[in-house]
This record gives structure tokens, sequence and C-alpha cells, in this order.
């Protein structure tokens, strides 16, 4: 307990230091020196020390941060500059929405540097880095083109980073050494130094051995995310990349916010939180299953940890807290049980501002100190709990009583290390985040204890899916609970956020200096014997000191637990099963106009059970998210997929959907090989081993159920001149069951709607799919009128950039259908037709509700 006063005293000093110390360092450090002497002396007579020492120890903290190097400042934006990079990869890249994002250490930098205010300290410069990947690396590689380590040259546009809604975006990033982002609009790898290559350094110096390490972790890494895309449903498998992997590039917005407003957004990012509950369970369950007598299980655990640290991309706050974590093994392997995780964590944080004093001022690791701290103190209190519950299920008759008691108590005890790392950590989300969620406490305590299910679920799946894709697929409708009840939580818990302002206020300090109020009564005998035992929580202070206190050590004596649990989500599993497939099959025609954001992506099931994509969205994860929603998770075939033309907002969803699902043909316009999408197109298409078949006018596809899919554009001969581009040249279809007939109208425009009123045999159909998202250059009246729907779909994101729908438009709109027959995905959210052939209903995913349209 001494190390741990001693560690609060240095890291208040460095605190004072950073807050209001200004002067010559030569004060604190002749001032602590003449304390630790006095202190040393009345040790040497047997008389308390230990004030004193603590007060050298801050004086000699304040010295410490005061004596720091002031290091080159990186180059400040005035606002916004054109530049060329060279650099290299610095982390694992991530396709996030419709780019590749990555960190870039700069080595060289060209362009406008009159918009900069000092020159770029080029070699110890990190840029965030938003890029479409070049054409060389498509052809080489799947998604996300780029590797850690590659050279590349980029150009485009160098912006400061700002605020993100009271959240300080730019002290974020400059933590982690980033002080611009790259939003860049050319790329392209450099091979010319025959001593370096894209993909690294090519020989074999102390760097290049490191790199090389680090890109063997990044592929595993890939290749378990690639197993989790593959086995999961696609919004469950984001999470689970973000919490197994750090991975979150590819969670939903609408996720993501759920998890910002309910005061939950830190279980996405793996910190201490993740790894001491991690740790804490596999002690416990290794020591039930290996015994509690030999080093085995703290042996394997150690393993597994780093394990952890490498799998989320070794990060430097899971790195801390895993340095925090071996040291609490070591002193467990000692045989000192009871002091041993706040003993280690205060020489772990001692030695790690000693070398590095900034530390101390970054967001990551304060928020992984304090949630470890919070940890800490609460293991008492996670034990007691865990053994109360556990106790009142012992005289149960029922067999599985004992078993349920366990399971009970283990989740219990999750509740309390939950509650203590969020009591640890409010002030500083406050303060940094500027928000105040309401149920943010409550959310993360009963959010917590999903996270070891989560995460071993995530595990086990990514690894099965390793084995084949079926193994993980099977396992993965096991592994989607926790990861679902997770996402429901978040999603069911009520935004209700206020703003806070708390930067110049001393709520930090008053709040932690009654946590350390609450460690000076935990090391009392009052606190271990008194409080504890009247509480009958415990029967002794003797059974605190001696027995290991960690939540999921009572799995290994009652395993019966673990098989009601294995029972319960099993069961869980079946039901789900069983529900979608009763659920299935109404022999009807179901067209889903999917909520992709600004694009188009619209999902056909057929009425004998086949699937059908026409056009993905304009994110990398946008189609098949939304496909999620609508097919069962073990659903993962197309028997057709439509890329109408290669424009990004339409078909670069279909990348990932080529890559996920099993799809039987792929039709497409002819080929325009111009595009920028092209070559992610083309590659995708030969990894899947696919061949576009190119349609023209007058095709028709004759699907299952007497469904069919007509081609009425572009001619068989593509349209030449300056008004025919991509949009004029997309592919148009009309989707016929019975009486009812759609319109998929692509993004075509006026020119191509007079040459289809001009040569198209029939234009009329009972929806209509609005052509380019309700642009002003389309839906002209002539074409309305050969069209005459009864109602019309438009595809846009809310508050488009591109001004879409247009108001012109839907006042010709109104004029064709009523304003009651026009639907929009932005303010109404995926909206889904279905038909019989004679009749069509309408479903919203906002908005109205079903709705039956004709009879």
């Amino acid at each position: 307990m001494k190390l741990t006063w001693l560690a609060a005293a240095w890291l208040l000093g460095l605190g004072l230091a950073f807050r209001w110390y200004d002067a010559t360092p030569l004060l604190p450090l002749i001032a602590a020196l003449l304390f630790l002497c006095v202190g040393l002396a009345l040790r040497l007579a047997g008389l308390r020390h230990l004030p004193l020492i603590m007060l050298g120890v801050c004086l000699l903290g304040v010295w410490r941060f005061e004596i720091l190097q002031a290091e080159p400042a990186p180059a400040l934006l005035r606002d916004e500059a054109q530049v060329t990079v060279r650099g290299k990869v610095a982390d694992d890249p991530e396709a996030t929405g419709g780019r590749i994002r990555f960190a870039l250490d700069v080595e060289t930098l060209e362009g406008q540097v009159q918009a900069l205010d000092m020159d770029f300290p080029v070699g110890s410069t990190r840029l965030l880095v938003y890029a479409h990947p070049a054409p060389e690396l498509v052809s080489q590689r799947p998604l996300p083109y780029f590797r850690f380590g590659d050279l590349l040259e980029l150009s485009g546009r160098l912006q400061r980073p700002q605020p993100i809604e009271g959240f300080d975006y730019p002290a974020y990033l400059e933590s982690k050494g980033i002080f611009a982002v790259l939003w860049a609009r050319e790329s392209a790898p450099l091979t010319g130094d025959p001593d370096r290559k894209a993909g690294g350094y090519a020989l074999a110096t102390k760097e290049a051995l490191a790199d090389r390490f680090k890109g063997w972790v990044f592929d595993s890494r890939r290749h378990l995310f690639r197993s989790l895309d593959k086995s999961l449903p696609p919004e469950q498998a984001a999470l689970a990349q973000a919490l197994l992997l750090g991975l979150r590039g590819q969670l939903p917005v609408d996720v993501t916010e759920n998890f910002r407003q309910t005061g939950t957004s830190h279980l996405l990012a793996i910190s201490g939180l993740h790894l001491g509950i991690f740790l804490l369970v596999a002690v416990g369950v290794l020591q039930g299953t290996l015994g509690r007598h030999t080093p085995a299980p703290l042996l394997v655990t150690l393993g597994l940890v780093w394990l952890y640290v490498l799998l989320s991309g070794a990060p430097p706050s899971v790195i801390r807290a895993a340095i925090m974590g071996s040291i609490y093994l070591a002193a467990l392997g000692l045989g000192r049980p009871r002091d041993s995780l706040l003993p280690a964590l205060s020489l772990s944080a001692l030695v790690m501002t000693a070398v590095s004093p900034a530390l101390a001022t970054q967001i990551s690791f304060q928020l992984s100190f304090a949630a470890m701290a919070g940890i800490a103190l609460s293991l008492p209190w996670q034990e007691a709990t865990g053994k109360l519950i556990e106790s009142r299920f012992q005289t149960v008759k029922w067999k599985l009583g004992p078993g349920l008691g366990a399971l009970l108590g283990w989740m219990a005890a999750g509740m309390v290390i939950s509650a203590a790392a969020t009591l640890a950590t409010l002030p500083l989300v406050l303060v940094h985040f500027q928000q105040l969620p309401l149920l943010g406490i409550p959310a993360t305590i009963i959010a917590t204890p999903l996270l070891p299910f989560c995460l071993m679920g995530a595990a086990s799946v990514a690894v099965l899916g390793l084995v084949h894709p079926l193994v993980g697929q099977a396992f993965g409708l096991v592994g989607a609970i926790p990861l679902t009840l997770l996402l429901q939580l978040v999603e069911w818990i009520p935004n209700w956020t206020v703003a806070v302002t708390l930067e110049d206020s001393g709520l930090a300090w008053a709040w932690y200096g009654a946590l350390l109020g609450v460690l000076v009564l935990a090391d009392t005998r009052m606190y271990r014997v008194r409080v504890l035992s009247r509480l009958a929580m415990i029967s002794s202070a003797t059974r605190v000191r001696d027995e290991v206190l960690v939540a999921g050590g009572r799995l290994g004596a009652a395993p019966s637990g673990v098989i009601l649990l294995a029972a319960v989500m099993l069961v869980l599993a079946a039901a789900y099963v069983i529900s979608q497939i009763i659920d299935g099959g109404d022999n009807r025609l179901h067209v889903h106009f999917l909520d992709v954001g600004q694009g188009d992506s619209i999902l056909l099931e057929l009425p004998e059970g086949g699937n059908v994509l026409v056009d993905g969205g304009p994110d990398y994860a946008g189609g098949t998210q939304a496909m999620a929603e609508i097919l069962p998770p073990w659903d993962r075939s197309l028997d057709l997929l439509v890329a109408t033309h290669l424009d990004a907002d339409h078909s670069r969803g279909l990348l990932r959907v080529l890559e996920n699902y099993r799809v039987e043909l792929v039709l497409a316009g002819a080929p325009d090989t111009e595009s920028l999408l092209y070559p992610e197109w083309n590659s995708s298409l030969g990894r899947g081993g696919h061949n576009a078949i190119t349609v023209a006018a007058g095709q028709t596809v004759n699907l299952d159920g007497n469904v069919s899919l007509k081609v009425l554009h572009p001619a068989s001969i593509p349209l030449r001149g300056p008004a025919w581009d991509a949009n004029n040249n997309s592919v148009v279809l009309q989707l016929a069951y019975g009486e009812i007939s759609f319109l998929l109208a692509g993004d075509i425009e006026s020119e191509a709607e007079r040459y289809l009123v001009r040569n198209a045999d029939s234009l009329e159909s009972d929806v209509l799919k609005v052509a380019h998202h309700g642009s002003s250059s389309s839906s002209t009246g002539t074409f309305l009128t050969a069209v005459n729907p009864e109602w019309a779909v438009i595809s846009a994101g809310q508050d488009s950039q591109y001004g879409h729908p247009h108001s012109d438009v839907l006042s010709r709109l109104e004029q064709t259908v009523g304003k009651s027959g026009i639907f929009d995905t932005a303010s109404q959210g995926t909206i889904s037709f279905s038909t019989d052939g004679k009749r069509l209903w309408v479903k919203t995913e906002r908005g109205n509700p079903s709705l039956a349209m004709q009879e």
C-alpha cells in the first residue's frame, strides 16, 4: 500500500506542475531532496516518515515535469493546404465509409507552404490520412488494400482537425502524435529506392525486423477481421471487430451514436477496462480448470493478455494496461494476492510517467489508469457481493441451483467492477467530452457484464471461422447472442444527454480526493473487519486477505453454472433460428429500398426464397449492413447481383458483398474503365471468380416465382456525346410480378429519359424508383407521364450535400402521385414493398405505419 501512496504523490506532483507551477525546476528539486532526507532519517529513527517521503516524491514529480525538453511543435494550419506527401503507413489501415483510413509518418512534404505558420518538421510528424486506394494495390490485394509499412506518395487537402460536438478531437489526435488530417485524392506506392519497397523495409535492420513483426501481427488481425465478417451478421461483426480487434471503421453511424448518447462509447475502445475484465475472468476460469496451486493459470493468462494486446493493434493505452496486468500476475505468482493489483498499477504508472511525464496529460492514459484503479478498489466488494448471492443458492434443492447462483454471482460481481470503473472515469469523461449522459452509469453497469461474453464469443467465432466459413457461421449463431443483446441494450436505453462545461472546475480534483479517502478507508481495520462483516458480506478479514479476489474464480467451483450458461445460449440460438424460419416464406415478392445514405441499394426477396441485389450504396459496408436488417444471418447467398453503373454511391458497397456473399450471377452495363471505382470492381470480380455479364435494352431475366426483370436501358451500343456520361448510360430495369410492376431508373437524367420515352415499348409501372436521387436534372414531366406511377421512392441521404431531392422534382412528383404517394429513405429509412402479384403493401422503417395500398 505504501507504493500506492508514493505513486499517488508522484502523479499529484505531475498534475500540480501541469496546472499551476511555472518557475525554475531547481526549487522543487532542492525541496524534494530535503524532505526525502528528513523522511529517511525519521524512518531510521523508527518514527512516522511516510508523509514527508510522499511530499518529497510529489516535489520530484513537479521537478520531473518541468525539466521536459520542449519538442519541436508541428506545423499549425491556418486553414488548409494542397500538398504532396511522402511517407510510411504507420498503423493498420481500415476501410471506413468510402475511404481507407490510416496514420502516415511523414518523410517529405511539398505544396502550398505559404498556408503553414511554420516549416513542417518532417521525419517526426504523423498525419491521419483518408485515401482512395492506388490501382496498383487494388490489383494485388483485397480490402483495405493498403498495409502497414507501405511507402506512399499522396496528394490532397491537408486540414487541421476540428472539435466534434464538444469533444476535443484535436487534443485526442495530438495525444496519438497526429496534428493534421490529409484527405488524399491520389495515392501511389513508392518502389524507386532499392532498399525499400511498398510493404516495408527490405533490409534486415532492427527497424525492418520490428516492421515485419508488426506486419505479421496486422496480417493476422486482418484474417480474424475477415473471419468475423463472414461468420456474423454485419452489425454484430462490426461490434465484434471493435471489441476484439479495435477496428471500428465498419460500425454503422447509428450504432456509434447510440453508444455515445447513452454514455457507453468507452466500451467500444479497447482500454484498461476491457483488459482488466479479460484478465480477471481468465485467471478465474483457468484456476478453476487447471487448479489454484499451480503457476500454469497465471502463465497462460499472461500469454492470453499479450496476445489480446497484439490482436488489438497494440495501442499505447492497451500496452500500459497490459504492463499493469502483468505486474499483478507476477504478484499473484509470488503469493501476494490481496494487495497485488493496486501496487502493480501504482508501480507501472510510476515507471511509465517517470520515463515520459507527458503520458499523464493524455486522455488515453488517464482513462486506462482510472478504470484499472476503480477495478482494484472494487475487488473486495465484487468478491463479497458475488459470494453473498452464491451462498443464497447453496441451499436450493433444485439441481442447477448452485450453478445458477454461481452464474448470477458472477454477473453481480461484474456489475460491481463496471460501476467502479465507471465512477472512476466519470470526471474525465465530463471534462474531455463535455457531455453527461444521465443514464450513462446505470447503462454501463448493465452493459459491462456482457463484455466477457462478447469477447469470448467473438474470439471463438473468429478462430473457428478461419477453419471454414460455414463452421464460423454455425458457431456465430451462438456468438451473436451477447453482441445482439449489447446492441439492443444501447438502442433501448433513452438517450438523455446534457451538455456540461467543466474545463476549469475542481470537480476532478474533488472527485479523486474522495476516491483517495475511500482508499484510506479500505486500508483500515474498520473497513476490512467491521464494515464488511457487519454487512454479512464476508466472514472475516482473514478471508479477504488470503483468497485470490477474482470474479471468475467461482466458475471453476461450480461447473454447473457453465453448463447452465451454455444451455441458455443454445436455447436462445435455437429459438432465434426457429423464429426466423417461421417468419419467412409468404410467397410474396418483397422489394426493399434500403437506407444506405446518399446512394442506391435495392434488395429483392423472391417468392420462392431467392435474393437479388441491385446496387450496394456508397460505403464499403453499407450494402451488407442494410441487407442484414432484412435477411436472416445464415442467408449469405444472392441469385443475382446488378450494378447499374460504377458511380461510388451505387457500387462501392458491392465490393464487400462480392467478398462476403455467394453470388450466382453478376449483371452490369458496359464496362466503364474511366470510373475511379473500376479497378476495385474488376479486382473484386476476379477474386470471387465472377464474370460480369453486360446487359442491354431488350434483355429479360426470368427469376423464380414468375418474377421477371426486364432491361430497358442502356442501348446495346452505349450512347456517346457530351451529355451521355455514366449516369445516362446506367442500367434501367422494370421488375414485374403478376399485375404489379416497379421501374428502377438508376441515375438517368433528362437525356436518357427522353430516349426511353421515344424507344421503350412501355414504361408504365406502379412504383417508380426516382432517378438520380431526385436530382433536378431528372424526373421530367414527360417521363413521369409515360411511367404514370402510383407511388414514387426517393433514395437519398439526410441533409444531402447535393440538395437531393430538389424542390422542383418534388413538385412534379406531387402532381403525379400526390404527396402521400412519395416515400424517401432520408426521412423514412428503409422502405419495403410486398406484393402477391395483385395487391401491394408498404412498410417504412420510420414514420407512417404499414399500409395496404392496392386491392
